[in-house]
């Protein structure tokens, strides 16, 4: 057990967050991830509260050469935020504020922050994000692998709208990265993956956006994929940037068609 190594009990002395092991009360809930085929169970789960407690734990891995996964959103279905009898950082629970200088139309976004977070803190604003599809997935594994989102046609990529971030590094090194300073780490964060650091704050330009939307989600059978895929072309070719289409495409076997619950305000004959 990872409580057997000689460097724990410091490690338990000056760690200002939480330590969950396989014996305490809530190490499975510690565990749970948006997909259930992504839990494992860790050695240690590291609610980590402050930056001084991310470095703690890289030494304490370092150390012992053990597997680390980093948790923020748990969203990840290929299981890349848990780790089977290693150590995860979680950020979710302390690393959550957003704050919003509206005057620079910046949005500083804790690295454990979800799309929820940062949209209840910048909509009392009249702003927005370029933010994912889906408001429980996390910041940090959307922005590090790009993020697309419903703004994306009129604002660009979530990367493209990241004015810096705080990374600390394997080596427990903080960087600050913008287009100003460390460079080469700003630019590989953006898109790069998870593999550069762990990021503790994000800051993202946030942009004018009224609060009412208008969505239709409209299905047709297989058969009638050839003239949809005319009518998307003819959309593309009038649509603006504040317009954007989601097309999936469904094998529903034999099943029952899909339906939206709630009360129908539009039909399209």
């Amino acid at each position: 057990m990872l409580t057997d190594l000689p460097d724990f009990a410091l490690l338990q002395s000056e760690f200002q967050g939480d330590l969950v092991l396989p014996s305490d009360e809530g190490y499975e809930k510690s565990l749970k991830r948006w997909a259930s085929t992504a839990q494992k169970k860790a050695g240690l789960v590291a609610f980590v509260k402050v930056e001084e407690d991310i470095i703690a734990i890289l030494r304490f891995v370092r150390k012992n050469s053990l597997d680390l996964a980093v948790k923020c959103g748990g969203h990840s279905v290929s299981g890349a935020s848990s780790s089977e009898g290693g150590v995860v950082i979680d950020l979710s629970r302390y690393f959550k504020t957003v704050t919003v200088d509206e005057k620079a139309r910046v949005a500083h976004v804790g690295g454990g922050a979800t799309w929820r977070d940062v949209d209840l803190a910048t909509f009392p604003h009249g702003l927005a994000s370029v933010a994912g599809t889906v408001s429980h997935t996390g910041v940090g594994g959307l922005i590090l692998g790009g993020g697309y989102g419903y703004l994306a046609g009129e604002h660009g990529l979530v990367i493209d709208n990241l004015v810096g971030a705080r990374v600390i590094s394997a080596d427990g090194e903080m960087h600050n990265c913008s287009e100003e300073e460390n460079q080469d780490l700003f630019w590989a964060i953006r898109g790069g993956g998870g593999n550069f650091g762990i990021v503790t704050s994000f800051s993202l330009t946030i942009h004018p956006q009224i609060p009412q939307v208008f969505i239709a989600d409209l299905h047709f059978p297989g058969e009638k994929v050839e003239e949809f895929s005319v009518a998307v072309k003819q959309w593309l070719e009038l649509s603006t940037k504040k317009e954007m289409l989601f097309v999936f495409l469904e094998d529903r076997g034999t099943g029952p068609v899909r339906h939206v619950p709630g009360p129908l305000s539009l039909s399209i004959e």
